[in-house]
C-alpha cells in the first residue's frame, strides 16, 4: 500500500507526549521563516564538541547503540490508559483488520529490513542527544515510486530562497557535490524535537547544559598539548663557562658557535638517527672544575598539568554521566560494558537510564511517520490515536542468572520441569527420556 503524502490544507498528524513532532508544509514561506527562527547557536557547538571529545562521543554512541538494538513494532495503547505499556496488535481485542494490515505495511515502507531500521534508530538517537532535534525525511522516486525514509540533521536540511534543499557534506569551495532541491510533491519532512520546558517550540538536550564544561576541558587539553610540544617544557640547563664536553669527533667549523652546546646537541641527536652507535648506551662525559660542575643544574619550567588533567577528566566523566542520565561506570567501561561484541546491559541500567530515551525516540517516530501514515491510509482516527511505535529490548537486556534458585525450587518440587528448562535456557525437546516417560505416566493418572 503506497503512502499518500499530505497535501496542503489536510490535517496534521496527532501529537505525542515524550517528544514533539510536526509535519512541515514545504510550500509555506511563513513556516520556513519560523523554522529559521527556531535554530539555536548552541546546537552547532554541541556537534563540534561531540566530534572532538572522546568521552562525550562514547556516551552519545552508547545510547545510540542501545536504541539500535531495540526491535520496533506497532503497538496499541489500551483505552483510557489503564495499562502501563502499549500491547502488540495481536493481543488487542476489537481492533479492525484494516488497521492491523496498514500497520504491517507501515513497517515495511519505513525501512528495508532490520539493518536499515537499526541505522534509523542510531542516527535519530545521536541527533536527539546532540542537538535535541532533527528531521524525518521521506522521499519518493518520481520514476519508480519507491519511498525511502531517513533521519537528517539540522545542517543537512537547509532553506535557500524559501526552498528546502538537502546537503550531505559541508559547503565546498568548488561545489563538487551540489545541494539537492526537495520537491514538495514527492517529499515529506517532519521536524522532531525534545521540547524545552520553558519554551516548547525550542529544542532542548543534555548538551545544552554541558557547553561550558566541554569548553573548559578543550582549553585544558590544548594547554597540555602546547606545553608538551614546547621547548620550555624541557626546562633550562644551567652550565658554567668553565666546563666543556668531550666527544670523539668535533667537526664544528663555526667559530662563533658555542662549542659546548654544539657537542652536547650532537651527542643527544646522534642516537636518534642511529640506535646502533656507541653513544646510545654510553654516558656523556663533561669535564671541568669541581666547583663549576656543582653549579650545573636543570631548571624546570613546565607546569604540573598532568595531575590537573586527570582531575578535570574525572570531573568531565561525572558531568557527562549526569547530563545524559547514565551510570558513571558505563562511560568508564566497567562491568564489561566496553566489550561491544558482547553488548548487553542489566535491567536497572535499562529501566532507569536507557528506556526513557528509547521511549522518546519511539514517540518521535510515531508522530512524524506512523500516525500520519495510518490516517492517510484510512485507519479510523480513534484507532490511529492509540497506535504507536513500541520496542522489544530482549537483545539488549541481560537478566540475572536464576538457574541456581530454579534448581533448588525444582528439587523441592515447587518448580515444574517446564519452568526449570525455561529458566536454564533449554527447550522442552531437550528433556531426558526418563523425565518424559514420567511426565506421560503422571498425565495418565
Amino acid at each position: 500500500m503506497a503512502f499518500t503524502f499530505r497535501k496542503q490544507g489536510q490535517p496534521r498528524g496527532l501529537r505525542v507526549l515524550a517528544a514533539s513532532s510536526r509535519r512541515l508544509d514545504l510550500s509555506s514561506k511563513t513556516e520556513a521563516k519560523q523554522l529559521r527562527a527556531l535554530r539555536q547557536g548552541w546546537q552547532a557547538d554541541a556537534w563540534n564538541y561531540r566530534d572532538s571529545i572522546g568521552e562525550l562521543r562514547y556516551a552519545i554512541q552508547f545510547l545510540a547503540n542501545a536504541a539500535a538494538r531495540m526491535k520496533l513494532f506497532v503497538a496499541c495503547e489500551a483505552q483510557g490508559g489503564e495499562d502501563d505499556e502499549p500491547k502488540p496488535l495481536a493481543e488487542m481485542v476489537g481492533i479492525p483488520e484494516q488497521a492491523v494490515s496498514v500497520a504491517a505495511q507501515a513497517m515495511i515502507d519505513f525501512s528495508h529490513g532490520r539493518m536499515d531500521l537499526m541505522g534509523i534508530m542510531e542516527t535519530l538517537s545521536t541527533n536527539i542527544s546532540v542537538a535535541g532535534e532533527c528531521f524525518v525525511l521521506g522521499r519518493q522516486d518520481p520514476e519508480s515510486g519507491e519511498e525511502t525514509w531517513s533521519i537528517r540533521s539540522l545542517d543537512e536540511v537547509s532553506l535557500k530562497d524559501d526552498k528546502y534543499e538537502l546537503r550531505e557534506i559541508p559547503d565546498g569551495p568548488q561545489g563538487i557535490i551540489p545541494w539537492v532541491t526537495l520537491d514538495p510533491e514527492t517529499t515529506v519532512i517532519s521536524r522532531v524535537w525534545t521540547p524545552h520546558p520553558r519554551f516548547g517550540l525550542l529544542a532542548d538536550g543534555p548538551m545544552r547544559a554541558m557547553l561550558s564544561d566541554n569548553e573548559s576541558l578543550t582549553i585544558m587539553r590544548r594547554m597540555i598539548r602546547s606545553d608538551s610540544r614546547s621547548r620550555t617544557g624541557r626546562g633550562l640547563l644551567l652550565v658554567p663557562d668553565e666546563v666543556s664536553i668531550k666527544v670523539p669527533e668535533d667537526d664544528n667549523e663555526d667559530p662563533q658557535a658555542d662549542p659546548f652546546f654544539g657537542a652536547l646537541t650532537q651527542a643527544l641527536m646522534e642516537p636518534i638517527g642511529d640506535e646502533g652507535v656507541a653513544s646510545s648506551v654510553t654516558p656523556i662525559v663533561i669535564r671541568g672544575p669541581a666547583e663549576a660542575l656543582k653549579e650545573m643544574r636543570h631548571l624546570t619550567l613546565a607546569q604540573p598539568y598532568e595531575e590537573a588533567a586527570a582531575k578535570v577528566r574525572e570531573e568531565l566523566i561525572g558531568i557527562i554521566a549526569t547530563s545524559f542520565d547514565l551510570p558513571k561506570e558505563v562511560i568508564m567501561g566497567v562491568a564489561d560494558l566496553n566489550h561491544w561484541t558482547a553488548w548487553a546491559v542489566d535491567d536497572n541500567t535499562f529501566r532507569h537510564h536507557i528506556e526513557p530515551h528509547v521511549i522518546k525516540l519511539c514517540s518521535a517516530l510515531t508522530g512524524a511517520y506512523l500516525r500520519p501514515y495510518l490516517i492517510a491510509n484510512g485507519v479510523p482516527k480513534e484507532w490511529a490515536r492509540r497506535m504507536v511505535f513500541w520496542y522489544d529490548p530482549t537483545e539488549l537486556v541481560t537478566h540475572p542468572d536464576q538457574t541456581k534458585d530454579a534448581l533448588e525450587l525444582h528439587d523441592r518440587l515447587v518448580l515444574s520441569d517446564e519452568a526449570m528448562l525455561k529458566v536454564a535456557g533449554f527447550p522442552d525437546t531437550d528433556r531426558s527420556e526418563e523425565r518424559r516417560v514420567g511426565k506421560e505416566c503422571r498425565s495418565r493418572w
